[in-house]
């Protein structure tokens, strides 16, 4: 019978730290959601998901157009 009984206390202690766990978790999330909403102006992650892969692309384009620019500069002047 101890067994049992030291095993279910064993359980109970388990499923409260599981518990705390999830709640703390929960709470992270709620924060970070906060802060998207705030920063970022979106509800949900796959908002951010859409806004993020759309920001990507204009960086890129524009990282790209840098290059461009950088390289006819070089040609004009004769640098590099």
């Amino acid at each position: 019978m101890r067994d049992k009984t030291t095993e279910l206390v064993e359980l109970k202690r388990k499923i409260e730290r599981g518990k705390e766990k999830r709640s703390q978790l929960q709470g992270q999330r709620n924060a970070l959601m906060k802060s998207l909403k705030e920063e970022f102006n979106v509800s949900s992650l796959e908002e951010a998901q859409t806004k993020l892969k759309k920001y990507t692309a204009v960086v890129k384009k524009m990282e790209e157009e840098q290059a461009q620019a950088i390289e006819q500069l070089r040609s004009k002047y004769g640098l590099w």
